[in-house]
């Protein structure tokens, strides 16, 4: 029994070996269609797919809530620098009012022989407003709106400074203009040199009046002094060491105003103090002197002091004013500007956010369909595909399982699954080595194209892809496994009755059989199994070739011959469809035009009938009058009237009888006329009908023709609207392909320039 034992078990190994045979063709056959699936996808589906991935990553980078916020905090910290520039301005008024008060109050001082000291500076409470910067490319309107209002509150500015320097330039004038006395009073006197002799004796003579004069003088240089503007202040502290003795190097008036003030004291001093000296009796006598140098004083500190109230009440009122002008008119504008920013901030924030919300809806609903869809196609045509390649390969199993049984020994079904193998192994890895190429091909392509934020989400839809995949192949091998080894069990168990009778029969065979006969079989199974071997393999080989063309051309033939089917039914639903709508046209437009004609029938025979009762009547009446008009003629007739009643009438007979009696017609012609015109009239009115029925035809059939004209106009125009609409869905979808391709390049290069430092 150990024959048999062996028999079985090359048996089962040979089924074992047919059965790896027909998993590594199973193999090779589902990576030959998941290639040609993937040589199938069309561009237009991956360049969809990079769209969409493109728009899911886009559209978490747009966030226009945080550019506004920045907007807004950008204008309120201009803002707060524009309210410390009002607060530096107030200080610097008050400061000015305060000084104003102080050197009034200093003034007695001085004039009791203190020295006024000097004024300090104010500083503003808060730093100047620093150098605006330069606002965010996001914001091109509220920076140049912004950078409009300081210009325009610069020039203000400046208007005002100009016309307060102006005001200053009027005051000055007017001190002047009150000194000029004095100055022409200082001409009158004697030379200098005469002026110092007396002023030196009159200080010899009485120290205590030089000390007074020496006290008016100071007085008179520190009430002189005019305050300047705080704008002039705040420029004298900018420009640091480049002014001298606190005034501004571009001021020379006010520079030539202090002279001329300076030079008109000492005239006045100097001409009192020389009109003392000249006089001897005044020095003799120190009590005129006294009296005569407090007159002197008092008329000049009278008119100093009128002179510098009126200056200062006209100085503090044109400097409020103006500054009242000024701050009023800066606090509408800002107000203004403020609130005008304020309410366009809000608009273009409402707007921005909804129409970015709109559109990102829409484009992922639109996405969201679209994608839907194609996976439903594409799963579908896979079950489809899968259900055919599952036919087929049932077909080729049953042809390998009955191939293999006739094999003869197990040598060569050995070699030959070998080779089989070997070659399986190698078109396999071609064809995975050509898949993974194409896949790595259109994986850097789409990497690419989207750069930023699609590679995760190609690597999700890549796993959820893989993993239905992979779920799909288990669920195809897993049934194709159990309904082969279903096959296979029945067939073993055939195989192996088989083989144990077949054993049987050739172990009684064999053992009548010499030694010889085994040696030269042996000899002839070695030359036949060489034989077959190289047979076998280039039968395998060419079948495998012929295989895969059969295949491929069976794919193109599937798919050309779907799409003629789904074209041809297309044009059959379309033409049923059209010929459908045709019908139901024509029978509307016949219905209404039987209707309209039936109307405008009934219409014109009612009106005909109208017309001929009427004229019926209007004979019938004319007939009377006329019966009766001949009547009374021939009972009065007016040719029997004698020449005499004729003229005692006066011509009373009507017109009518003196025609008829000059025409001279008789009542059986009337009657004969009027029989004549009624007989013409009643076949003017048959033939009226006549005609009226045959144009009623003629427009029943011209309206056919019409309609059936209609019909094909309205046909043609649907088609020739249907492929203008076929045209403009192309055009609007690569033009939105190529929009969404754009702004996904924008989107990407605003990225880098848009995040934070």
């Amino acid at each position: 029994m150990s024959a048999p034992a062996t028999g079985s078990s090359r048996v089962r190994m040979s089924l074992d070996d047919s059965l790896r045979l027909v998993h590594d063709i199973l193999d090779e056959d589902r990576s030959f269609l998941e290639y040609l699936h993937d040589e199938n996808v069309t561009e237009r589906d991956r360049v969809h797919h990079a769209l969409h991935q493109a728009s899911v990553t886009s559209t978490t980078a747009i966030r226009p809530e945080k550019y506004i916020n920045e907007t807004c905090h950008e204008l309120q910290h201009e803002l707060e620098q524009l309210e410390s520039e009002l607060s530096f301005y107030d200080t610097m008024k008050r400061t000015t009012s305060s000084k104003a008060t102080r050197g009034s109050g200093q003034h007695e001082q001085a004039h009791g022989g203190g020295s006024v000291a000097p004024r300090a500076r104010a500083h503003p409470t808060r730093q100047p407003p620093k150098k605006k910067t330069v606002p965010a490319p996001h914001t091109p309107i509220v920076a140049t709106s912004f950078d409009s209002m300081i210009a325009k509150l610069q020039r203000d500015y400046e208007h005002d400074k100009a016309a307060h320097l102006d005001a200053q330039a009027r005051i000055q004038a007017r001190v002047a203009a009150a000194h000029k006395d004095a100055m022409v009073f200082a001409d009158m006197q004697p030379p200098a040199e005469d002026t110092q002799r007396g002023a030196q004796a009159a200080a010899t003579a009485n120290p205590q009046l030089d000390a007074s004069e020496s006290n008016m003088t100071a007085k008179h240089l520190a009430e002189s002094h005019v305050l300047p503007d705080p704008e002039e202040r705040h420029d004298r502290s900018r420009s640091g060491p480049n002014c001298t003795n606190g005034l501004p190097p571009t001021q020379p008036s006010n520079e030539s105003t202090s002279r001329l003030r300076l030079a008109s004291m000492q005239a006045i001093r100097e001409a009192c103090s020389t009109a003392i000296a000249t006089e001897a009796d005044a020095v003799l006598h120190q009590g005129q002197q006294k009296q005569l140098q407090e007159a002197c004083d008092r008329e000049t500190h009278d008119v100093v002091a009128a002179t510098k109230a009126e200056l200062g009440q006209e100085h503090h009122a044109e400097l409020a004013h103006v500054q009242d002008e000024f701050m009023a008119k800066r606090r509408h504008e800002l107000n203004d500007v403020l609130v005008n920013n304020e309410r366009r901030l809000e608009r273009e924030k409402q707007n921005v956010v909804e129409r970015y919300q709109l559109e990102t809806d829409l484009k992922r609903a639109a996405l969201q369909r679209q994608l839907d869809v194609d996976r439903v196609a594409v799963l579908r045509e896979i079950e489809q595909k899968y259900q055919a390649d599952l036919v087929a390969l049932e077909e080729r199993l049953r042809h390998v399982v009955s191939d293999e049984l006739l094999a003869k020994r197990q040598e060569v079904a050995t070699a030959l699954l070998q080779r089989e193998e070997e070659l399986l192994q190698q078109g396999r890895a071609q064809a995975l080595a050509m898949h993974q190429a194409n896949e790595r091909d259109e994986v850097a392509k789409l990497q690419e194209a989207l750069q930023l934020g699609s590679s995760l989400r190609l690597q999700q839809l890549r796993e959820r892809l893989d993993g239905q995949r992979a779920a799909k192949l288990a669920q195809i091998e897993r049934v194709a496994n159990e309904s082969l080894e279903r096959s296979l069990e029945h067939l073993r168990n055939e195989h192996d009755a088989d083989t144990v009778q077949l054993v049987h029969t050739t172990q009684d065979r064999l053992r009548q059989a010499h030694d010889r006969e085994i040696d030269s079989l042996r000899q002839a199974l070695a030359v036949d199994e060489t034989r077959s071997l190289n047979d076998v393999t280039t039968q395998l080989r060419a079948n495998h070739l012929k295989r895969v063309e059969r295949i491929r051309e069976e794919h193109d033939l599937r798919r050309a011959d779907r799409l003629a089917q789904l074209q041809q039914t297309y044009e059959a639903e379309y033409i049923v469809r059209m010929e459908t709508l045709q019908e139901d046209l024509n029978a509307q437009l016949t219905a209404t035009l039987s209707e309209r004609a039936a109307e405008h029938s009934r219409a014109l025979q009612k009106e005909i009938d109208t017309r001929t009762q009427h004229f019926a009547d209007v004979t019938d009446r004319l007939t009377s009058e006329l019966h009766f008009w001949f009547q009374v003629v021939k009972h009065q007739p007016g040719t029997l009237l004698p020449k005499e009643r004729r003229q005692d009438d006066g011509g009373e007979a009507p017109d009518a009888i003196a025609k008829l009696n000059a025409l001279g017609i008789t009542n059986r012609e009337v009657n004969q006329w009027i029989h004549t015109i009624r007989s013409e009239f009643f076949d003017l009115s048959d033939q009226h009908k006549v005609l009226v029925e045959s144009l009623r035809q003629a427009s029943v059939v011209a309206s056919s023709s019409k309609q059936k004209v209609a019909a094909l106009e309205d046909a043609l125009a649907r088609q020739e609207a249907k492929l203008d609409k076929a045209m403009v869905d192309i055009h609007e979808k690569t033009r939105l392909c190529q929009r969404l391709y754009n702004a996904n390049e924008q989107l990407l290069k605003q990225l880098p320039a848009a995040s934070p430092p």
